[in-house]
């Protein structure tokens, strides 16, 4: 998705109007919105290993310690992520309200 949206950007920016960012910042809103409950799950899974003892590092450093920073930085990214989706509704919202508009002398030279 954010490969399309790049080349969308960068081939032809004239083509992208307001409306069409509205979408756009929608669906990166659904994206980072489902972000918490996956970094939590993701959290989870490695809690329960790390209780089954089914870690291993290939380091030196302690599995248990190196587990539980994963764990806390996972949930970490999951309060930022919800944040993000939060603080991305204010422009969406905005944006909803923008219609696409072409001045009468553009493109005239």
């Amino acid at each position: 998705m954010i490969e399309e949206l790049n080349r969308a950007v960068l081939d032809a920016p004239d083509a992208q109007t307001a409306p069409w960012i509205h979408d756009t910042v929608r669906a990166l809103i659904q994206l980072v919105d489902r972000l918490p409950q996956s970094f939590e799950q993701l959290a989870a899974v490695l809690e329960l290993r790390m209780s089954e003892n089914a870690i291993r590092m290939d380091s030196r450093e302690d599995s248990v310690i190196a587990a539980r920073r994963v764990v806390e930085e996972l949930r970490t990214a999951s309060g930022n992520a919800g944040q993000l989706a939060r603080q991305l509704g204010k422009p969406a919202g905005t944006l909803y309200s923008m219609a696409h508009h072409v001045a009468p002398d553009r493109g005239k030279r």
